[in-house]
């Protein structure tokens, strides 16, 4: 028989966890399903003391005791933990947030002692860079303060001082012609002044800005890596996809690892991370850091026309090669608005119809575009793809892109 201290009761004979155990003539104890497997006729041949066991006809008693004695008692350890839980919850309700916000501050510190020589090489080279700007600053200044000699003493106050004093000391002889004199006089000194005002204004260097941020592991940029360049020709022209970009108006760079660029450059556009892309001019060596919203995308589609005027897509629209339905997309303002530079010329059964396509930047550097329905696409490509499926509200939808011939 099983004892008390055993972790499982075990059937002697089957040596599984008893199932139904029934007490023997010998105070052994085997399962049910055992006896009955071993009975022949009305006695069982015992396989504990190999004793001869008539079988009652009520059948063996069940001890019901050896499953009480080793059944496993209830386990309250979780219960009391969630019990704790709850009690510590009900005295301090923000226990969660301050341990949410004292892991951040832990990280913050932590973060701070691991980086501390980066950090201060930071700010080392920042206040190097405040020292070279104000050096080029006060230079700048200087020479516009006290220009190269020339024959035009405009620029010196004492110019200025003499005028003033002699229309004074005139005053009296000529009025009119003293007061006349006097406006021409303050007219030219508030041009000089505002002229002064404007081009000895300092432009703040902006901290941790481009290559100074880059330059250290602190800063390292998380862009989206586009796909490789990729140029090709059409009608004997370079043509651009994908990362090429025309520039929308001049660009003089205010900093050193910005890109400075003229109006039509064609740009090929490297990385883009939200609002701060790199890109260099094509054919040339100069690259750096430029705004999206001063670059319009080109596209290697041949729907796309660059360009052409309205007149133009029209008269392309109005060939007989051309059906309803045909269309082309064309540059339609560009350097006037930088969320409206592309149209969508359509064909329908009696006319051309023509529509604004408006653009924003989404957060991952990604240009959305969309039309009059306001259903915002990622690509011009997607965007015209969703409409050859149906309408939405165009006058019919785009069936084939425009033929030139």
């Amino acid at each position: 028989m099983a004892s008390k201290d055993e972790k499982f009761p075990i059937c002697a004979y089957c040596n599984q966890k008893y199932e139904n155990p029934v007490v023997l003539p010998c105070k052994g104890l085997l399962c049910t399903k055992d006896v009955c497997s071993l009975a022949s006729d009305d006695s069982l041949d015992c396989p504990i003391c190999s004793e001869n066991h008539p079988i009652p006809k009520s059948f063996f008693p069940i001890d019901s005791k050896i499953l009480t004695i080793h059944e496993p008692k209830a386990n309250f350890t979780k219960l009391n933990d969630l019990y704790k839980q709850f009690a510590e919850l009900k005295q301090n309700p923000f226990i969660l947030v301050e341990a949410h916000f004292n892991d951040i501050r832990n990280s913050i510190n932590k973060f701070r002692n691991d980086n501390k020589k980066i950090i201060d090489d930071i700010f080392e080279q920042y206040i190097t860079s405040l020292v070279e700007h104000e050096r080029d600053a006060k230079n700048k200044i200087s020479q516009i303060l006290n220009p190269y000699p020339s024959d035009d003493d405009s620029n010196s106050s004492d110019y200025y001082r003499n005028k003033i004093d002699n229309l004074i000391a005139n005053s009296d002889l000529n009025t009119e012609k003293t007061k006349i004199e006097a406006g021409k006089l303050e007219i030219k000194m508030e041009k000089k002044i505002n002229d002064l005002k404007l081009r000895i204004a300092i432009k703040n260097p902006v901290v941790f800005k481009g290559k100074l941020l880059e330059k250290t592991e602190l800063g390292k940029f998380q862009r989206q890596k586009l796909s490789q360049e990729k140029s090709f020709s059409v009608d004997g022209n370079d043509e651009l996809f994908g990362n090429f970009c025309i520039a929308l108006k001049d660009y003089d760079s205010a900093e050193r690892d910005e890109l400075s660029f003229k109006k039509g450059d064609v740009l090929v556009v490297k990385e883009r991370c939200g609002n701060l892309w790199t890109a260099s001019v094509k054919n040339s060596d100069k690259s750096g850091f430029v705004d999206p919203n001063n670059i319009a995308e080109i596209f290697n589609e041949s729907w796309f026309f660059g360009q052409s005027t309205r007149d133009e897509a029209e008269n392309f629209l109005k060939k007989e090669t051309n059906k309803v339905g045909a269309f082309l997309v064309r540059f339609s303002s560009i350097g006037k608005t930088t969320d409206q530079l592309y149209s969508l010329s359509l064909k329908d059964k009696n006319d051309i119809k023509h529509y604004r396509i408006y653009r924003c930047l989404d957060a991952n550097g990604v240009w959305e575009y969309w039309l009059c329905d306001w259903k915002k696409f990622k690509g011009l490509s997607n965007l015209i793809m969703s409409y050859t499926k149906r309408a939405n509200g165009l006058c019919t939808e785009l069936n084939h892109p425009c033929q030139k011939n």
